[in-house]
Parts: structure tokens; C-alpha cells; sequence
């Protein structure tokens, strides 16, 4: 019985020692400045990230892809989808 009663407050103490050592704060990002990006683009179907660079990935309807920096929305590169 009091290995049992034991357990069971340990167990509780455990939780609740878990419970707040799990609570972290989430980091609140502000963009920095604005960028504008055509809307001929297309819509965007990815995005891809390495290091600090964003690249967004867009397609319009004739099957244009582009790839757009996302921190100045300038175009990085295009092909055509055949």
C-alpha cells in the first residue's frame, strides 16, 4: 500500500514538474519591410528555404515557374514547363 501511494505521488509530481518545465514561449517575428511580387506570377506552389534565404515558388497558367526572393521579391530564376 505504500509503495502504491508512493508511486502514485511521485508519478503526480513527475507530471507536474513536466508540465511546466515543457512550457516554452514562442518568438514573435515582425517582417522588416514589404515586398511586392507580380501577380502574373501565378499562384505560389512552394517554397524553398537554405540558410537564411526564402525563395518563393510560383506557376502561372502557361506553366512558367518562377523562383522570387521573398526578402526583396526579386526574380532569381524562371523556366518554362514543357
Amino acid at each position: 500500500m505504500k509503495k502504491r501511494l508512493f508511486l502514485l505521488a511521485a508519478g503526480a509530481a513527475l507530471s507536474v514538474g513536466g508540465f511546466f518545465l515543457g512550457k516554452t514561449h514562442t518568438a514573435v517575428v515582425h517582417a522588416e519591410t514589404k515586398t511586392s511580387i507580380m501577380k502574373s506570377y501565378g499562384k505560389c506552389i512552394g517554397v524553398y528555404t537554405r540558410g537564411e534565404y526564402v525563395i518563393l515558388v510560383f506557376e502561372d497558367g502557361s506553366g512558367t515557374v518562377r523562383l522570387v526572393n521573398a526578402s526583396d521579391g526579386s526574380l532569381v530564376g524562371e523556366d518554362t514547363r514543357n
